[in-house]
């Protein structure tokens, strides 16, 4: 997936934070990955094998270079079973769904998941299910962004998500990576999103007045105060509070007394208190990576949905390490501990010395946000609904509730249809090709 966005940095602090995962391979399989581009690129550029093999001659399999470790790669690929079949692949292909299901049956340690969207058939739901069963995996982890661009798979996701929680329970995290703040450089904006508590503030105050009103940004966004974090809802400006000019903003702020909602105590404010705010942005995930047990590793453009796994054209590697999980060169393990690292807050490299063992190291994805860690469980910190978004949180569904009277004229399988149609179509390869969003 060639984008220029596609190659953000661990660190993630540029303006639209990115998270993917590409993969490279050599050797042998090198011919396999080949032969898939040869077949799309004579398609679709409408050119002849022969004229191709002249300008872009094909690996020879005898002449590609051999490797001390055996390692096992494999390609796998989704095509769509269609009235108007493809030449090499007349009755479709769904190799890579066929292998990660058989890889989900096979896992015993841990199953780590990085998904753009999430929202996978019945059939990959049930075995997801089934190995977190007694004498399958320990653990299982998921990635995925804070919200998604595929109209209603939050319904989709969130339906999955309670079904497969009900087998996993509490050996099981879901959640999404968000950026540390960004502050905008002071010689370049007038000290933008750095202000000032006019007046003092309780710990039940959710009124709070800001000098200077200039600086204030548009709400909603976050906002600490002497390190309490705060969720601006409304700001007016320009107000005057104790002779100042100031901006008046409402907020929302953490539970007084037990659990904070998002790692915050209430506590009153004295006046001249710094304030900051900015926007914390959530790092798009738009990896399609599954591991398993430090054994397994799939790389690749399928996303864990219909469309990936039985209608669009997709390709996957799959890669077993030939030392397995105890190799200390082990590439699955050193992949793996590398994004827990990133995710967790770690520089990359400290994550092969301290995550080895997946399952001590799962309860660090537990850690909050504001004590280090990127990663924000889902459950505990959904952000969309203190943003007041909701779960239809699309362009498609505000056009239509803007609608008003007419959305009530609409059919009752119309979101299923939209679903089936247009979110996530399938093909004849799909074991229920009637599901619906929920």
């Amino acid at each position: 997936d060639i984008n220029r966005n596609r190659m953000d940095s661990p660190g993630h602090q540029v303006g639209g934070p990115y998270h993917d995962v590409h993969a490279r391979f050599s050797g042998p399989v090198v011919v396999d990955g080949f032969a898939s581009f040869y077949e799309r690129w004579i398609r679709d550029a409408g050119v002849t094998r022969q004229a191709l093999e002249q300008e872009l001659p094909p690996p020879d399999p005898a002449a590609m270079p051999r490797h001390d470790a055996k390692h096992i790669g494999r390609i796998g690929r989704t095509y769509p079973q269609a009235a108007n079949a493809l030449e090499f692949a007349q009755h479709g292909e769904r190799s890579t769904y066929d292998t990660l299901l058989a890889a989900l049956r096979q896992a015993r340690d841990y199953i780590y998941i990085e998904e753009q969207y999430f929202a996978p058939d019945d059939g990959y739901v049930a075995a997801l299910r089934d190995a977190g069963l007694p004498g399958g995996a320990k653990r299982l982890a998921i990635v995925i962004p804070d919200n998604g661009d595929q109209p209603f798979s939050d319904l989709r996701r969130r339906n999955v998500l309670e079904q497969v929680r009900n087998v996993w329970g509490d050996r099981m995290i879901v959640g999404f990576p968000q950026r540390r703040p960004l502050l905008n450089r002071a010689d370049r904006f007038a000290s933008r999103g750095r202000t000032w508590l006019v007046k003092e503030c309780s710990s039940a105050d959710n009124e709070i007045y800001l000098a200077v009103p200039a600086r204030a940004i548009k709400a909603p966004f976050w906002l600490w105060i002497d390190g309490e974090l705060m969720l601006a809802r409304q700001v007016v400006k320009p107000v005057e509070e104790e002779g100042v000019p100031a901006s008046r903003v409402t907020v929302e702020r953490g539970a007084a007394g037990g659990s904070p909602r998002w790692g915050a105590h209430p506590r009153g404010h004295a006046k001249g208190a710094p304030a900051t705010f900015s926007q914390v942005k959530g790092i798009y995930v738009h990896a399609k990576c599954m591991m398993i047990d430090d054994v397994f590793v799939s790389i690749g453009s399928t996303n864990l949905n219909r469309r990936g796994f039985f209608h669009d054209g997709e390709i996957n590697v799959f890669a077993i390490p030939q030392a397995l999980r105890g190799g200390p060169n082990n590439p699955a393990l050193a992949l793996r501990t590398a994004l827990w690292a990133e995710h967790l807050g770690m520089a990359p490299q400290m994550g092969h010395s301290l995550l080895r063992d997946p399952i001590a190291a799962f309860d660090l994805f537990l850690r909050p946000h504001l004590a280090g860690n990127r990663f924000t469980p889902y459950a505990a910190t959904d952000i969309r609904p203190y943003l007041g978004i909701t779960d239809l949180e699309l362009w498609p569904v505000s056009v239509m509730g803007l609608l008003g009277a007419a959305l009530q004229s609409l059919p009752s399988d119309f979101f299923r249809r939209i679903w089936n149609l247009l979110s996530d179509p399938t093909t004849g390869l799909d074991p229920a090709p009637t599901e619906t969003p929920v």
